[in-house]
C-alpha cells in the first residue's frame, strides 16, 4: 500500500511539473509571437516615419535643383557669365 501512496504522489508531482512547464513554454511561445509582431510593427512605423522626414529635405533640394535647371535651359542663367550668375 505504501508503493502505491508514493507513486500516486509523484504522479501528483511529475503532473504539476508538466502543467507548469507546459504553461510556461506557452506563454514564452505565445509573447515570443507577439514580441515579434510588434518589433515588425515598429519598424514599419519608423520606416515610413523616416521616409517621410526624406522626403521633407529632399523636396525642397529637388525643386531648386529643378529650377536652376529650367533656368539653364532657357538661356536666363548662365554660368559661363559668374557676374550675371551671382547677381541673379
Amino acid at each position: 500500500m505504501a508503493k502505491f501512496i508514493l507513486s500516486i504522489r509523484w504522479l501528483f508531482v511529475l503532473v504539476i511539473v508538466l502543467l507548469v512547464a507546459g504553461i510556461s513554454g506557452s506563454n514564452y511561445i505565445f509573447s515570443y509571437h507577439l514580441y515579434e509582431e510588434q518589433l515588425t510593427q515598429n519598424f514599419l512605423n519608423f520606416s515610413s516615419i523616416f521616409q517621410k522626414e526624406v522626403e521633407v529635405l529632399t523636396k525642397p533640394v529637388e525643386t531648386i535643383i529643378y529650377n536652376i535647371q529650367a533656368l539653364v535651359c532657357y538661356r536666363t542663367l548662365n554660368f559661363n557669365d559668374i557676374e550675371k550668375a551671382i547677381n541673379f
